[in-house]
């Protein structure tokens, strides 16, 4: 079994994701892309959890890169949830 190396930069930007608890995009080796929070890592998987609360392993193997969500995205996702529930009030 290999030991995981924590003083690796991907696995300290990985650990850094985690405690800021920051939104990521995983790109996968299949062109499938998943979305979400990662609550822990190890030496095989990954553990994504996305807003409905449904978490995902991800083996290391698979994935392609791992990129933050950018704030624009997020913000633009706030503002279309916003108005589409002043949409909804209005009905």
């Amino acid at each position: 079994m290999s030991q995981f190396d924590t003083g690796l930069p991907s696995i300290r930007e990985i650990q850094s994701f985690i405690k800021n608890k920051q939104k990521v995009e995983i790109g996968v080796i299949m062109n499938d892309t998943l979305g979400g929070q990662i609550l822990w890592q190890d030496q095989n998987c990954l553990c994504l959890v996305n807003e409905k609360r449904e978490k995902t392993l991800v083996w290391i193997q698979s994935i392609a890169y791992i990129k933050p969500e950018s704030s624009e995205s997020s913000a633009s996702s706030q503002q279309e949830s916003r108005a589409l529930t002043k949409v909804d009030d209005n009905s």
